[in-house]
């Protein structure tokens, strides 16, 4: 009998549910989660080589004032610095600590994209958002981003009825599979368990009402 089985018969008979000590193997799994990491790093760090072939594939969409809002340490933002558009840029970050990290890329704000009013007018948007906002990020980025707005999930984002509905109408452009699965860093340099999910850049443009181009981001 197990451990699910015998909680479901104690809470129907309104008993106390008893902790459960499971084996080091398996709190061992747990800590490296997905959720786990979540939860106990509350960021996690996009790796260069998921977002520099994105850069590669078009240039000309990273030209003139850009704009990450969920920009963690800035290094997306930094990369397209360094490769020679200065900005100025606009970065912004719920958490308080990022904001020491930031100063360099240009205009930093801590106050959480969609709670913003009176955002700055850019020529292009690029992040990686919160899965379950990041519909909500595009309809927002669409009211100041007069160009691409660049956004990396899942490719499990573009599925369910009502986000397939959504992305046909949306202005998708671009999906642009990334054959290697990102690998999350943490500041701690803990080790991090592989990424079991494959991610594509979404990117949408404009007054685009064609069809949605697909490729592979290859390094």
């Amino acid at each position: 009998m197990t451990y699910n089985t015998i909680k479901r018969v104690m809470e129907r008979s309104g008993l106390e549910i008893p902790a459960i000590i499971r084996p080091s193997k398996y709190r061992m799994n747990k800590t490296h989660g997905v959720r786990a990491r979540v939860e106990r790093y509350e960021v996690f760090r996009t790796p260069l080589y998921s977002f520099t072939p994105l850069i590669d594939y078009q240039p000309e969409w990273f030209t003139g004032i850009g704009y990450d809002p969920a920009a963690g340490d800035g290094r997306m933002i930094r990369e397209i610095m360094r490769r020679g558009n200065p900005g100025p840029h606009f970065v912004d970050d719920i958490r308080e600590e990022e904001v020491t990290r930031l100063g360099d890329c240009g205009t930093v704000t801590n106050i959480g994209y969609l709670s913003m009013v009176d955002l700055p007018r850019c020529d292009y948007l690029v992040t990686n958002p919160p899965f379950t906002l990041a519909m909500e990020f595009v309809e927002k980025a669409k009211t100041h981003i007069s160009g691409p707005i660049c956004i990396l999930q899942s490719i499990a984002w573009q599925a369910t009825k009502k986000r397939s509905e959504w992305l046909r109408k949306a202005g998708l452009a671009y999906v642009l599979n990334l054959p290697r699965r990102p690998k999350w860093e943490v500041d701690t340099k803990d080790h991090v368990a592989n990424n079991m999910r494959d991610f594509a850049w979404f990117v949408f443009l404009p007054d685009h009402t064609g069809e949605t181009v697909m490729d592979w981001l290859v390094e």
